[in-house]
């Protein structure tokens, strides 16, 4: 009779062990899950500064039309954009959609067929503060 109670008593405890593992496992994997969807977006506005080694720094290179595309990004991190030493002046609109380039107040600053250089300014505390393009 006690060994009946007993073996019913040791089958509850490693069911309710199996059970309470996989509630861990699934909990760990959402907090896991979690921690990657924030992870994202915090290291894509990352900027590109570590350099290893003595190479010389080559500077980007853009095209007219990835710049034309980026300026609503730029616009956000508060950055002045400069190309071939004019202001590159875009119309303040609230919109989300990130497919469809911003409107540009002097578009022919910007030739879209051109390979352009980069520079980065930046202030003394890592904010970036100017972006300037040089035509090729």
């Amino acid at each position: 009779m006690f060994n009946n109670v007993k073996s019913i008593l040791w089958l509850l405890c490693s069911v309710s062990f199996c059970i309470g593992a996989l509630l861990y496992t699934t909990y760990s994997i959402s907090i896991q899950g979690a921690v990657i969807d924030g992870l994202v977006p915090f290291t894509q506005f990352q900027k590109r500064s570590v350099v290893t080694g003595s190479e010389e720094i080559v500077p980007e290179k853009y095209s007219g039309l990835q710049i034309l595309f980026s300026l609503r990004s730029f616009h956000t991190l508060g950055a002045v954009v400069e190309v071939d030493g004019r202001l590159l002046e875009v119309e303040n609109r609230e919109e989300d959609n990130l497919g469809a380039p911003p409107i540009i107040r002097e578009p022919f600053i910007l030739d879209l067929d051109a390979e352009y250089k980069v520079f980065f300014l930046y202030s003394d505390v890592g904010r970036l503060n100017k972006i300037t393009f040089h035509r090729k």
